[in-house]
């Protein structure tokens, strides 16, 4: 079984196997395992919704909101790694 199918099955059994909040559920997560994550966490904290989809919909929306907290992270990360290997290129070719 691949990492998709996981992820998958696991998004299948959060919505309790309704396969339309399924499908937006997969549709939102793209095989994503953080977003994956955030969505069956968020999923399980709705308790404004009854319908299966409109509460797949709800915990879409959360995790999209703290998945933001990880792109930016990462963003940060990748530009500071890139200052730092820039300076360090900068400061060997002054040796040279």
């Amino acid at each position: 079984m691949s990492t998709s199918d996981t992820i998958r099955l696991a998004l299948l059994a959060q919505v309790n196997y309704d396969t339309a909040a399924a499908k937006e559920a997969i549709d939102f997560v793209q095989d994503d395992p953080v977003k994956s994550a955030l969505f069956i966490q968020q999923h399980a904290r709705v308790t404004t919704e009854t319908q299966p989809v409109a509460k797949a919909v709800k915990a879409e929306q959360e995790a999209t909101e703290a998945y933001a907290l990880f792109t930016t992270a990462s963003s940060t990360d990748t530009a500071s790694l890139s200052t730092t290997a820039n300076s360090t290129r900068t400061n060997q070719a002054a040796s040279s």
